[in-house]
């Protein structure tokens, strides 16, 4: 059985990310097609293995060994509560048409929902080596940001771009799709290697491991995603937080800051000297790529790294249990603060009390919430809400239907007419936040337990942290979910990274269950 969820596991951590047809032509559809291929096929070994053993054992009854039972994680309670949930949604919904396959381009109805479960129950039942689960995700993740970097630059090494206008090229990137895909399936998997770099002393880990976080922060830095940005702030906090441990973590965190920034340095070189050739930054990314902001904060980090390292040597204790405790408070109260008076900045300016009072209007998209804000994401924001607020109880607690946002939207008045003066001949096929998008299409119950599947993973990774275990798979995945999370809470559920982030979910939760 393991040898067949290997398999899997190579089509669709290393085949999947770089499976293409036609160019960008329909690369929806044919990912989606890979995926319910090659969980098919799985599904129809496995089957064929079960009778196998089977016979075999009824052929040595007398040998048989009871077999041991397996507790229930949480994940699994969710994601059977997902399932029965996602099944009377369906029963429900005004449309099972247009529930069954999703809208056009997504294809994330009720059959990619049930299959999606189907592989995370597989994942989570079959125990598997944890180095395939490195060796195969990085191996995907690594030739997809390498043709990515390469098209940033000007070489499109695959012609993907063939016959593209030349406005629309900055959109899409290697052979996952739309920028906004690749950003998404990117940070569904390369957080894993996180842990492996701050925890192993083996050097050739430690440096194949660095290599590829300094790979990967680039690769995101270059989608020109601002979602994958806001990732990897979240990431660095709850890294940081984590690791205000001891001198060493200390020291590996800030490793980790040092090669990230240093690989965006190098990035951020490459583009000021052949910026004639680069496709043009936007957003974050292009901020960064200044070297006028990238390079002084490669000398502090720098500094702030030789400075822990020369007081370890001097004998000087940085990293007493106090001063960690101090460390890990500051932090929390800087990010909460922080956030606290970025969220009061946005309802002062918004309101207009800025103008008002001082005189000063900020019209920065992501600073002045309205229909603009985050290139439209406040219009979808407050349709959803406004959608759902409406919503008869039975769809309240239960949904529209799985992927039926633009199906009840544009069927339903006044909203229809206002997405249509909105979006013109567009279509806004979901509400660009995925739990918002699942609220509406799965209502409460759906909901919750599909949010509830992800938060066990990393109720687990703080459970583990807490204890004080080194589980890198569990925790790297830990890492994943929350990334994964984080990005689409700006983003939406498409098959590119719902596939890997449900395959590296079950993986988890298999390898958190205790055996009675």
């Amino acid at each position: 059985m393991s040898v067949v969820l290997l398999m899997y596991l190579f089509a669709m951590l290393v085949i999947f990310p770089l499976y293409y047809y036609d160019h960008y032509l329909n690369m929806a559809f044919h990912k989606w097609d890979f995926f319910m291929m090659a969980t098919l096929s799985m599904g129809l070994l496995l089957c064929i293995g079960w009778v196998v053993l089977k016979v075999r054992a009824l052929g040595h009854c007398h040998n048989a060994k009871t077999t041991k039972k397996r507790k229930l994680s949480s994940a699994d309670g969710f994601a059977a509560a997902y399932f029965f949930s996602s099944v009377i949604t369906y029963i429900l919904c005004p449309d099972g048409r247009a529930a069954w396959m999703g809208v056009d381009g997504w294809y994330m109805g009720i059959v990619t929902q049930v299959t999606l479960l189907f592989v995370y129950v597989v994942c989570s039942g079959i125990c598997v080596k944890e180095q395939w689960i490195y060796v195969f995700g990085c191996a995907g993740c690594t030739i997809t940001a390498v043709i990515a970097i390469l098209q940033r630059v000007g070489c499109d090494v695959l012609h993907l771009y063939y016959g593209m206008e030349a406005e629309v090229v900055r959109d899409y990137l290697s052979t996952i799709g739309n920028r906004t895909w690749f950003s998404g399936y990117y940070c569904a998997v390369f957080p894993i290697i996180i842990y492996p770099f701050l925890r192993t002393e083996d050097k050739r880990i430690r440096i194949a491991s660095g290599g590829f976080w300094a790979l990967g922060s680039t690769c995101l830095l270059m989608s020109y995603s601002d979602s994958a940005m806001a990732v990897m702030a979240v990431l660095l906090f709850v890294v940081g937080v984590t690791s205000f441990r001891g001198e060493k973590e200390i020291k590996r965190y800030l490793e980790l800051i040092v090669v990230m920034i240093g690989a965006w340095s190098v990035m951020a070189l490459v583009y000021h000297l052949f910026f004639d050739n680069m496709r043009v930054a936007r957003g974050i990314s292009k901020m960064l790529l200044d070297l006028r902001v990238i390079l002084p904060l490669l000398l502090l980090t720098s500094a702030g790294y030789i400075r822990v390292v020369l007081m370890g040597k001097a004998g000087k204790c940085l990293c007493s249990q106090d001063n960690m405790r101090k460390w890990r408070i500051g932090l929390w109260t800087a990010a909460l603060t922080g956030g606290a008076l970025l969220i009061l900045f946005i309802v002062l300016n918004t309101g207009g009390i800025l103008e008002k009072y001082f005189g000063v209007t900020v019209c920065n998209p992501y600073l002045f919430f309205d229909d603009k804000w985050g290139d439209n994401r406040g219009f979808a924001w407050e349709i959803t809400l406004r959608m759902y607020g409406e919503l008869p109880m039975v769809y309240k607690l239960f949904g529209v239907g799985q992927d039926c946002f633009a199906w009840y939207a544009y069927n339903k008045e006044p909203y229809g007419a206002i997405l249509r003066e909105a979006w013109g001949g567009a279509i806004l096929t979901n509400a660009h936040n995925e739990w918002l998008n699942s609220l509406l299409c799965s209502g409460i119950f759906g909901f919750i337990s599909y949010v509830g599947i992800f938060c066990s993973v990393i109720y687990e990774y703080i459970r583990r942290l807490n204890r004080n275990e080194e589980d890198n798979i569990v925790q790297g995945i830990g890492l994943c979910v929350i990334a994964y999370m984080t990005h689409n809470f700006f983003c939406y559920q498409q098959i590119a990274a719902a596939a890997p982030i449900f395959i590296l979910i079950g993986i988890a939760s298999g390898k958190s269950r205790d055996i009675k």
